[in-house]
């Protein structure tokens, strides 16, 4: 619980200081009866679209660390012998977005998130995994991504395009991948 209280004090402050950073003025100030010219206007446009942008690649950037913090932690804290416990809960298409993905799971168990690939090849190294009775599979995490890179699965799980894919697990244990418009049980671990 302490813990969470941690990641929602930093997630804070890093969200405030960025919508500061987002208020600072753009390249062209217009005055009261005077001309706007289009290319000043699509420049500004353009400007805060960028640092829209920047402000999303910070964020998962942030999430990122923080999740690996967590995970670190958590693996750190459990006992060896205790196996991840896999389960999964409401069926959602890939445009849903994190925080419902973890809201869904801590509402069956509250210590539970939306579970990563890179967790359960953690557990599968160290302490083992047990399944959900009937576990039929679900949308998975990417974070953090085998290369290292931001999470790609569904745009960051904002899609539900069929031509954006994001990472599932199967009934079998095989990861793989399903289109964004497919609604998935989403697969959380405690």
């Amino acid at each position: 619980m302490k813990l969470h209280k941690v990641v929602l004090s930093l997630t804070a402050s890093l969200l405030i200081s960025e919508a500061h950073a987002a208020g600072a003025p753009v390249g062209y100030i217009f005055q009261p009866d005077s001309q706007i010219r289009a290319n000043e206007m699509n420049s500004n446009f353009q400007e805060l679209a960028d640092r829209a942008d920047a402000i999303q690649t910070d964020l998962n950037v942030k999430h990122q660390e923080l999740s690996s913090r967590i995970d670190a932690l958590e693996l750190a804290s459990s006992s060896a012998a205790e196996k991840l416990y896999i389960f999964t809960v409401n069926s959602y298409d890939g445009a849903i977005g994190r925080v419902t993905m973890n809201d869904g799971c801590r509402s069956v168990d509250a210590s539970a998130s939306f579970c990563s690939l890179q967790r359960i090849k953690n557990a599968i190294d160290t302490r083992g995994i047990e399944f959900q009775a009937g576990f039929s599979g679900g949308w998975l995490d990417e974070f953090p991504t085998p290369t290292g890179n931001l999470s790609t699965a569904c745009d960051g799980w904002t899609s539900r395009l069929n031509i954006r894919t994001g990472v599932s697990l199967s009934a079998t244990g095989y990861n793989g991948r399903a289109t964004c418009n497919t609604a998935l049980p989403v697969v959380c671990c405690r």
